[in-house]
């Protein structure tokens, strides 16, 4: 997912018209991924990229929920890896872990460190807690 310094570019705006056309839906889908949104300072919003896509296309994005969570998990496995979540959202491992320390996400067996460990979440909790974050 795009993250807002990143669409500056992309999109030749500043962070206030990025947000304000998140607010008003010609992006449609952004995430608050802050791990307390209530408190934090700033937030950690992250923007669907088809929805990037179709703004720059001239195209209003009328993509559903079932479709967004098909692009964001495109298997029908009942596990993601660490890793996975780390890619889908464009944030750090120690982010993640921060998630699943808080209970935002539920870890079914903790990964190993080093090459090829990752934490295993369940995608029932990841989509959830995307919905959950759907902002504004």
């Amino acid at each position: 997912m795009w993250t807002i310094r990143g669409l500056f570019t992309e999109l030749a705006r500043n962070e206030d018209e990025i947000l304000a056309m998140i607010e008003d839906g010609s992006l449609l889908y952004a995430f608050d991924l802050s791990l307390e949104p209530k408190l934090a300072k700033q937030r950690a919003l992250r923007v669907l990229p088809h929805c990037v896509d179709d703004f720059i296309a001239g195209r209003s994005c009328e993509f559903e929920w079932p479709a967004v969570a098909r692009l964001l998990v495109p298997h029908d496995h009942p596990i993601l890896t660490g890793l996975e979540v780390q890619h889908v959202c464009n944030v750090s491992c120690a982010h993640v872990t921060a998630l699943i320390r808080r209970k935002f996400l539920t870890a079914v067996k903790n990964g190993r460190p080093g090459p090829g460990g990752s934490p295993r979440i369940t995608t029932e909790s990841f989509l959830r807690f995307l919905q959950d974050r759907r902002f504004p």
